[in-house]
């Protein structure tokens, strides 16, 4: 269980190049000012930055006017631009890259995962126990399904809080299904 918006290990950092997303976002002037704020206009690529700035900056942003929707957006576009494995051709097998993608672009996350389980044929369950937002990981999902669900299938991604009373205190569910 990994409180939302709150690194579980101060020593966590995450990767300068996953970081780009932001930097790319088509909604980047909407948040532009809070990229500023926690430093992050000039990103290395091969740097390690502390985690809870990313978290800090990304609970500022879900407090602004149309804070979800950019979060969605930057989550979509790490998996539109994610460079993978040509065996990676399913949602499935681009489900299961979400914790190979975390251990490669971050440090000192144990605890924090991603649970992936295959209902039936077409419907997978995700659980997020991650500090990172709710919205982040829909735009995660929704990105794998739109990169990966089968030509002219009709994906739906829905999310369950872990803890409905109050959602960024725990992960959530998420079940995604095609037809």
């Amino acid at each position: 269980m990994a409180t939302k918006y709150v690194s579980p290990n101060p020593e966590s950092r995450i990767l300068g190049l996953a970081l780009n997303a932001i930097l790319s976002s088509i909604k980047l002037e909407e948040f532009a000012d809070l990229v500023e704020q926690n430093g992050l206009t000039q990103v290395d690529p091969e740097a390690w930055y502390p985690t809870q700035i990313v978290l800090t900056m990304y609970k500022a942003m879900s407090e602004q006017p149309n804070g979800s929707e950019n979060l969605v957006s930057i989550g979509m576009k790490v998996y539109q631009n994610a460079v993978l494995p040509p065996e990676v051709n399913s949602i499935l097998a681009a489900l299961h890259t979400l914790n190979v993608v975390m251990d490669l672009n971050m440090r000192n996350v144990e605890a924090e995962r991603y649970e992936i389980e295959q209902i039936s044929d077409h419907h997978i369950r995700v659980t997020d126990t991650t500090a990172f937002p709710h919205d982040l990981i829909y735009g995660y999902l929704y990105g794998i399904c739109r990169r990966f669900a089968p030509r002219g299938a009709k994906f739906n991604v829905q999310r369950t809080y872990l803890n409905p009373s109050n959602p960024d205190a725990d992960g959530a569910i998420y079940d995604i299904t095609w037809e």
